[in-house]
């Protein structure tokens, strides 16, 4: 079993000089690229992608470095020798999967690196079972390890064989209709063309399609803060509850309203088959399953606020924030506890 299988196991990053630029190169130069039934999906490291399960099992994977060399150059200072140093590249079940196996994919020496590396081809069988998870998923993890054992005494660069230098990761998860909405990274370029301030932490962008759309991205954008984003991926337990209702509530709010305006808009010209099937209609038919079409158009045009209310009523969410609180302020039971 190589050493690194051990990450799942909780292996810690060592505090190597000069990590952090490595890291952010990682980050800001390292995607996935998806090709599926719906298209094609490039994924920032530390992001994930949804798909319909159908979509998951026979996936086009490809990861791309945009600067190869821009990586060698923010890996020597880190390391003894770059000769020394290896890209792997491992396949993992995503958490909630029964079976929790990992398999690596690829081992590359760092010098022979090119500017991508192919996983699988869409439409063929995955090369692992791991990648054709339809129902939970999975998750790729790109490691820089050191590859043999260096003599010496320098505790700030890595020396034995084995040794974690950095990782980039991704997911692929199964979402239904309700859940096919993303953020993005909102970065100071994004504000600067949207012309939004700098203090702006989120931004819910309506297109022009956003009636007939039939993938949310081209309905909408959802810009979320990037450092934001970050620090939500790294969260765990009840903070990570609490994060992702601070961040998606705002993003349901101004889907409603602008779907709203959209809809009193177009007021007789709506072409009702467009309409449902567009993505965000799905969305919404699948929150308002009580409904039918028409009841949910009327509700959403006339009473955004009380859509919104109602969007946001799912007792599955209500029971995971009480918890969240419960375990934040040390273990109330009832909303009325939280009174004088």
């Amino acid at each position: 079993m190589s050493a690194l299988s051990s990450r799942s196991e909780g292996v810690a990053l060592r505090p190597f000089t000069g990590l952090a630029a490595l890291e952010t190169f990682l980050h800001d130069q390292v995607v996935l690229e998806v090709s599926s039934n719906t298209g094609s999906h490039t994924v920032p490291e530390r992001g994930w992608l949804g798909l319909a399960p159908s979509d998951i099992e026979k996936l086009g994977l490809q990861i791309r470095i945009q600067n190869p060399d821009g990586l060698k150059a923010a890996v020597d200072p880190v390391v003894m020798d770059l000769a020394d140093v290896g890209l792997v590249l491992v396949a993992m079940d995503r958490k909630g999967s029964v079976l929790r196996e990992n398999q690596i994919l690829a081992s590359i020496p760092l010098n022979e690196l090119k500017e991508s590396i192919s996983i699988s081809e869409p439409g063929a069988d995955a090369p692992t079972r791991i990648l054709a998870n339809r129902h939970s998923g999975f998750r790729i993890e790109l490691a820089l390890v050191q590859m043999r054992d260096v003599d010496g005494e320098n505790s700030i660069r890595p020396r034995r064989k084995g040794a974690l230098i950095a990782l980039a990761h991704w997911e692929v998860k199964p979402v239904s209709d309700g859940d096919m909405f993303q953020p993005e990274e909102l970065t100071e370029e994004i504000r600067g063309n949207l012309n939004l301030s700098a203090s702006t932490w989120m931004y819910f962008d309506s297109k022009p399609e956003i009636l007939s759309a039939t993938m949310f991205s081209d309905a909408a954008s959802y810009y979320i803060d990037k450092d934001i984003l970050d620090q939500i991926q790294i969260l765990t337990g009840s903070q990570k509850t609490l994060a992702e209702m601070l961040v998606y509530s705002p993003a349901i709010t101004q889907m409603i309203y602008e779907f709203s305006l959209s809809l009193r808009e177009t007021a007789e010209n709506i072409d009702q088959e467009e309409l449902g099937e567009s993505q965000i209609f799905r969305i919404l038919r699948v929150k308002f399953k009580t409904k039918n079409d028409a009841e949910i158009v009327d509700l959403v045009r006339e009473e955004p606020a009380r859509a919104v209310a109602e969007f946001l009523a799912n007792p599955r969410d209500l029971k995971k924030l009480m918890e969240a609180l419960k375990e934040m302020n040390g273990g109330v039971n009832e909303l009325s506890d939280f009174e004088d």
